[in-house]
């Protein structure tokens, strides 16, 4: 069953041992100094724009390197700047309870015979939510050229794949037949 994403991700498949696409992901980082930086650890890789440049609409990219019967398999997405993930789902989150709040005193209200006030309340929250929603579009399209640098990290590295599932169920298939070997010896 395909699922939405909130944020790009990518399934690559490299017909190459894990250490072979280390060294050739850390040699592409060297080799944007000045553009962009990062960490690759054992596992994964890190990537981010230069400070410089850097803006709070920069986004980041994540990527988790994984064995693979046909070679080494990248897991990996972008992501926003975590303080303007946090931004973004305390507002959310804070609108949600402001207009809740506003609901249940406007019901108070016209349960009182009162004229419900309040529901200007859940207007204004609803139009906070366009604001979050709006920043939100606009900052992907900001973001999206230096989105596209990070992702020349990643290019002509192997085969993009669509079939993200089909290529972790695989890998669960060959960790189960692992071990079951190491069991049995």
């Amino acid at each position: 069953m395909h699922r939405p994403h909130f944020r790009p991700r990518i399934a690559i498949l490299i017909d190459r041992p894990g250490d072979e696409v280390r060294d050739a992901l850390r040699a592409r980082l060297d080799a944007a100094k000045g553009r962009l930086y990062g960490r690759v650890r054992k596992r994964s890789m890190l990537a981010w724009v230069d400070r410089d440049r850097r803006h709070i609409w920069s986004p980041s990219l994540d990527v988790n390197l994984r064995d693979h019967p046909r070679g080494t398999l990248l897991l990996g997405r972008f992501g926003p700047h975590p303080a303007l993930m946090t931004a973004h789902m305390f507002g959310a989150i804070s609108l949600s309870f402001f207009a809740t709040i506003a609901l249940v005193w406007s019901f108070v209200q016209s349960s009182l015979g009162e004229t419900p006030m309040c529901l200007a309340g859940v207007g204004a929250a609803a139009l906070g939510g366009c604001g979050i929603a709006l920043s939100s579009w606009l900052g992907r399209r900001w973001g999206h050229d230096e989105l596209l640098e990070l992702a020349t990290l990643l290019d002509d590295l192997g085969e993009v794949r669509d079939d993200e599932e089909a290529l972790l169920t695989e890998l669960a298939a060959h960790h189960a037949a692992q071990v079951q070997a190491a069991r049995l010896a």
